[in-house]
């Protein structure tokens, strides 16, 4: 198992950094994954920058974001349109509304995710270092297991959508296909193998 660093709280200085939480739409873990807390991450970033912008009337400049997942990045910064089909279609194509309705611009970093496994945390630059403590603060938060806040409804925000009221989160799609198909879909095998004499032959 590989050691990571605890950076003491008292070591860690927050007070040029803005820190919050935010509630991720899903009901269940398959909805839920590194991939999609990284998206939510890169959300919660460019819609408070750009709520910042607005209310002190910055018309330029540019913001870097260091991210260590290289499929976010693709989703979030990539030229591709979102597709419904992606797991996480919702929150990438807030993500896209967002970067395109702000006047500055916005640069990307990929930083290598977990670098204190092998090398001390105080060799690493500012970004490995920064990494580091958004992991630790990352899991700190989640031990806390904080009530799930209703999700807000946000600027360029999709339909909302929902199955016997459960939202329907991620990959809309196959969602929707599934609740439409999948008892007939299930009813169809049943008879063709058999499977309902079997299950009163059983009962």
């Amino acid at each position: 198992m590989e050691e990571r660093t605890n950076v003491p709280r008292t070591e860690i200085n927050l007070d040029s950094r803005i820190q919050g939480q935010m509630t991720l739409p899903g009901t269940n873990k398959k909805d839920h994954s590194s991939y999609r807390g990284e998206l939510g991450g890169i959300l919660t970033a460019v819609v408070y920058t750009n709520k910042v912008c607005k209310e002190h009337n910055v018309t330029e400049g540019r913001c870097e974001m260091g991210l260590d997942n290289r499929g976010a990045i693709a989703a979030a910064f990539g030229s591709k349109r979102p597709n419904p089909r992606w797991s996480c279609y919702d929150i990438v194509n807030m993500i896209k509304y967002h970067i395109k309705n702000l006047l500055i611009k916005w640069k990307c970093k990929r930083v290598k995710g977990h670098q204190d496994s092998k090398v001390k945390f105080e060799e690493l630059n500012e970004w490995g270092q920064a990494n580091v403590i958004a992991d630790q603060l990352a899991e700190e938060e989640l031990r806390r297991n904080r009530p799930i806040l209703q999700w807000p409804l946000l600027e360029g925000q999709a339909w909302q959508l929902s199955c016997e009221e459960i939202q329907i989160a991620g990959d809309s799609e196959r969602q929707i296909r599934n609740a439409v198909h999948e008892q007939s879909m299930q009813q169809q095998w049943k008879t063709q193998f058999g499977l309902d004499k079997i299950a009163e032959e059983f009962n």
